[in-house]
């Protein structure tokens, strides 16, 4: 959650305040945003030890 709304928000902000660099559109920058966030806070995710990855066994 915290991913999507980071990498959005700063997309948003960076489209309107004409953020450029690389000559890349906002939109790069916040996925870029959203992946970083995505890969730093998953390992520290309360239920991230929890999960079952067998799938179809009952």
């Amino acid at each position: 959650m915290i991913a999507i709304l980071g990498g959005g928000l700063f997309a948003v902000i960076s489209e309107m305040y004409g953020f450029v660099l690389f000559d890349l559109p906002a939109i790069v920058y916040g996925i870029v945003i959203s992946a970083a966030l995505l890969f730093l806070i998953t390992p520290f995710a309360k239920d991230a030890k929890e999960v079952n990855v067998e799938a179809g066994t009952e």
